[in-house]
């Protein structure tokens, strides 16, 4: 008899009975012992239990046959930190085995000695960190494991439009094969399931086939539920797609109607590097984009820095990620909201007016603008900025001699 782990989450344990005239093969369904990790294995707690011990340890994973060159990396003796090697990556990328451990417990347990590490010498460390550290280095994010493998179905698969009319959800089970180099070669749906759910999924793996994965070799299945928003969640699935009773347009689109802030940084706080992700974990606005300003969620229209190191602009996006307009600062933040309308501005730095849905009212044309009050707004066409007296430059005013007043519809009218 002969037992394998296969997968990582639920792990898939394979005995093989082996005779002189046949074999057979039983699979059983284990739960991955997350208690057991995260209580001896990997955890925040754990890593703070060996910084408040003078032991910080980071966990990370390296190319094959180079332990050594990262053994020695001048980076460990400088910053007073060891490391833990988890398995390592063959000259391909691929891995020589599989992860054990989730990556967000990885990072989960790195991020407590970063936290240690930009307290002690503040951000500089983070340029001399060796290659491979979970939750530094964003390649180790896209390892194509069974995680992957279910982000991609949650995201790809479309709720059938015709279903999701008839408020009908199913359950289906669909079982793959990966072959020895990490494809998947076969799939296929289990039992009697209406044809365009099973395109649905099939279609998706279809486009897998080339991808190379880190799957591990053999047979496996997964139980995806397509569900309506008033049904209840299935507690044993591994992919969920959720359509709406009363909506007729496919699922992705009214997922994208809300989009949330993800940063590598303990906090979100204001000049941040941020990226943004809808309700099913799409990346719509990716890092290096942009930094983030006040806007968690973003339903409608959002705030956000440009990714300057100096002069950075604020910028108003809209909740599909695309770059509208920017806006006046105001109070170190988007300027306020006044009467329905606040101030923008062109690449010129003129500025204009829009509403609280980002669209433009009044388009960027003036020198500097004041918010609107008693349903007029002061404006320029001319002047220049000067720096408010006794106030070490960090207070400024607008000087002009030529101020005139308009309405909503940008007409001049009387003081």
């Amino acid at each position: 008899m002969r037992a394998e782990f296969i997968g990582l989450n639920p792990c898939d344990t394979l005995v093989t009975v082996s005779g002189t005239t046949c074999a057979d093969t039983l699979q059983l369904v284990l739960t991955l012992p997350y208690d057991y990790i995260e209580e001896y294995v990997c955890s925040p707690e754990l890593s703070r239990e060996y910084i408040n011990k003078g032991h910080p340890n980071l966990k990370l994973v390296i190319p094959i046959e180079q332990d050594k060159k990262v053994r020695e990396h001048i980076f460990w003796k400088k910053y007073g930190v060891k490391y833990y090697s988890y398995y390592p990556l063959k000259e391909n990328g691929k891995m020589d085995c599989y992860l054990n451990t989730p990556n967000r417990l990885l990072t989960a347990y790195n991020r407590e000695v970063f936290r240690y590490l930009d307290e002690k010498y503040g951000k500089t460390w983070r340029e001399e960190v060796p290659p491979g550290i979970f939750g530094l280095d964003k390649s180790l994010d896209e390892l194509r494991d069974e995680s992957w493998l279910v982000k991609t179905l949650n995201r790809r698969c479309k709720y059938p439009i015709v279903w999701q009319k008839k408020n009908k959800g199913r359950v289906l089970r669909v079982a793959y094969e990966v072959n020895q180099d990490g494809y998947i070669t076969t799939a296929t749906i289990l039992g009697k399931t209406p044809r365009t759910f099973r395109k649905s999924v099939l279609d998706v793996l279809q486009s897998l086939r080339n991808e190379p994965t880190v799957l591990c070799p053999g047979k496996d299945t997964l139980c995806i539920q397509y569900r309506l928003d008033t049904m209840p969640l299935l507690p044993k699935a591994d992919v969920v797609i959720t359509g709406y009773s009363t909506c007729d347009q496919p699922v992705l689109m009214r997922y994208d109607a809300t989009l949330i802030a993800r940063t590598p940084e303990p906090r979100l706080e204001a000049g941040v590097p941020v990226c943004y992700l809808n309700e099913r974990g799409d990346t719509i606005v990716p890092y290096g984009r942009y930094k983030f300003c006040q806007t968690d969620t973003i339903k409608g229209i959002g705030f956000v820095y440009e990714d300057k190191p100096r002069d950075a602009r604020i910028v108003c996006i809209n909740d599909a990620g695309k770059k509208l307009f920017y806006v006046v600062e105001c109070d170190n933040g988007p300027d306020y909201v006044k009467e329905g309308l606040f101030r923008i501005m062109d690449e010129k730095g003129l500025m204009g007016f829009a509403d609280s849905s980002g669209h433009i009212i009044i388009t960027p044309q003036f020198k500097f603008a004041y918010p609107f009050e008693g349903g007029k707004a002061k404006v320029t066409f001319t002047g220049k900025q000067k720096v408010v007296s006794g106030s070490d430059g960090e207070k400024h005013y607008w000087d002009s001699e030529e101020w005139r007043y308009i309405n909503r519809r940008c007409k001049f009218v009387q003081p």
